[in-house]
């Protein structure tokens, strides 16, 4: 069976990927993993960014024996594969995204980051607290949600992925986006994939950003038609 990684998104693990992979255990060989800092993986000094997850993955798929795989991403987890997809095109068949937000800037990143202030969540919303340190430990959960915050505001400076990189992915590409997604809008999701060469786009019905709040059946259908 061909190989197929699922990338999970900012501030999770892979654990957030599993549903998926149970599903798609029979049509693929699916591989999922942490990124640095996620999961209980160590948290390096270094600052997290889309480079350094990609290596991750490509550190896997060597360690691994993958020459080269499907990718389907959530969220962060998709445009990491869409970086991979860029810079190391002979490891990537195709891709699929799904809530991924490819477009940043200062005030968006700045919107975003609000969200992950971990005094802020400890008071407001402590069972998501509980399970952020659940599932980074024995890593500190705080420490991965400060890193992310400071990504993002990078990210709003500095694009990951230009106008001329997308232009430059030539495989099979996929991007879907939930109708009622807040962080990555299905206009932006839109625009996105008009700069691509190669792609098709799936806006998915009454369906707002988080993955466990998606029809998991209808992106198992997807993944393996587009993939198969």
């Amino acid at each position: 069976m061909q190989h197929l990684l699922l990338l999970h998104g900012a501030i999770s693990s892979q654990a957030q990927m599993k549903p998926l992979a149970s599903m798609l255990a029979s049509h693929f060989t699916v591989h999922t993993f942490d990124f640095e800092g996620h999961g209980g993986q160590p948290i390096l000094e270094s600052p997290f960014r889309m480079a350094a997850f990609a290596q991750n993955t490509l550190d896997y798929m060597d360690a691994n024996g993958i020459e080269s795989a499907y990718i389907y991403g959530y969220s962060m987890g998709g445009y990491v594969g869409m970086y991979l997809a860029r810079h190391a095109p002979e490891r990537v068949k195709s891709v699929i995204t799904t809530g991924t937000k490819y477009v940043w800037d200062e005030a968006s990143s700045k919107q975003e980051v609000r969200f992950l202030n971990p005094d802020k969540i400890l008071a407001k919303v402590p069972k998501f607290a509980a399970y952020l340190e659940k599932c980074h430990a024995p890593a500190d959960w705080k420490q991965n949600l400060e890193k992310t915050a400071e990504m993002m505001l990078h990210m709003g400076k500095h694009a990951s992925l230009t106008d001329e990189d997308l232009a430059a992915i030539t495989q099979p590409v996929l991007l879907s986006s939930g109708d009622r997604d807040k962080t990555a809008y299905p206009a932006q999701t839109l625009a996105t994939y008009q700069k691509l060469p190669n792609a098709q786009l799936w806006i998915i019905p009454n369906t707002p950003h988080p993955l466990a709040k998606a029809p998991l059946q209808a992106i198992v259908e997807m993944i393996k038609g587009f993939f198969g």
